[in-house]
């Protein structure tokens, strides 16, 4: 014996309603449309659901016990359609997101924590990586979202490509350096400088090489090579040591005790975005990048 779990579901309005009369109404069906789909329900339980000798709806135990499962069966549908909504909506989900380290570590961390305390139904998974193990993981569809410096990705024919802010590399030192109080800084003094750097290798350190070559500095001297953004803060600030770091995301978090040096060049612009599959835009993925401009938006007020 099968039950239609639409009849059960009306056998519950019924229950509930008490007539009827008001069952059919909140349906949005006939009467005898209604009083025929109890009595197809009937015949198939082979007991009668309800007291015939009232005038109201009343139910039989066994027309109880099944109203009670046509409740369930009710609240389980509305809860599926609250889900469904949400998903499309990008209210819900799991989003996995990569990011190189400086870009996770300082400037999506504030955003991720909003954004996440406001949608409860999201998670997120971030991940760390240079700008090609980012770019294979993506076109795997192990992650479905990259944020990061657009212009250094390899160009796909099946990822979406988005430039969301102009960001350049800023040389960074403690407040208080004595090149802070220098009108003009050029190669001589940033000779004389030590450095903390990404290692060799990768794209961020290439790009300032080729920016300090450009202006004249003959042989960076490097105390330190790491890729943590944390370390490479944290050191500055206690030392002379000089950085360079995203000068977007440092303005963006306005880091105590750091402070940028005047210097600025065409090899050190690097615009920030994020790239997605095509084939598998969830509405989640776009609901993220509005609230990462959204955020960026407020840190400029």
């Amino acid at each position: 014996m099968i039950l239609d779990p639409r009849h059960l579901v009306q056998l519950a309005t019924i229950v509930e309603l008490g007539t009827f009369q008001a069952a059919a109404d909140a349906l949005g069906v006939t009467q005898p449309a209604l009083t025929r789909t109890i009595q197809i329900l009937e015949k198939r339980v082979g007991s009668a659901l309800f007291d015939r000798t009232t005038r109201r709806a009343v139910p039989t135990t066994v027309g109880l016990e099944l109203a009670a499962i046509g409740q369930s069966i009710r609240s389980a549908t509305l809860r599926a359609r609250d889900i469904s909504q949400s998903f499309s909506r990008g209210q819900a989900g799991r989003l996995r997101i990569g990011a190189t380290p400086l870009v996770a570590g300082v400037f999506l961390a504030p955003i991720i924590r909003d954004f996440l305390t406001t949608n409860e139904s999201v998670s997120i998974a971030l991940s760390m990586g240079l700008v090609g193990e980012l770019n294979d993981t993506l076109r795997k569809g192990d992650i479905d979202l990259i944020v990061g410096p657009i212009g250094l990705f390899e160009r796909s024919d099946d990822l979406i490509y988005e430039t969301l802010f102009d960001d350049e590399i800023g040389f960074f030192c403690r407040a208080g350096h004595p090149l802070l109080k220098r009108k003009t800084i050029g190669a001589a003094e940033l000779n004389k400088m030590r450095w903390i750097m990404p290692p060799r290798g990768n794209l961020f350190r290439f790009q300032t090489d080729s920016a300090l070559e450009e202006m004249g500095v003959e042989q960076v001297r490097v105390a330190l090579e790491t890729l943590s953004t944390e370390a490479s803060i944290e050191i500055a600030r206690m030392t002379d040591f000089l950085t360079p770091l995203s000068a977007l995301t440092i303005s963006s978090n306005a880091i105590s005790g750091l402070a940028r040096l005047p210097i600025h060049s065409d090899r050190l612009r690097r615009p920030l975005g994020a790239i997605s599959r095509k084939s598998a835009l969830q509405p989640l993925v776009r609901v993220f990048i509005n609230a990462i401009v959204e955020a960026r938006g407020k840190s400029k007020r």
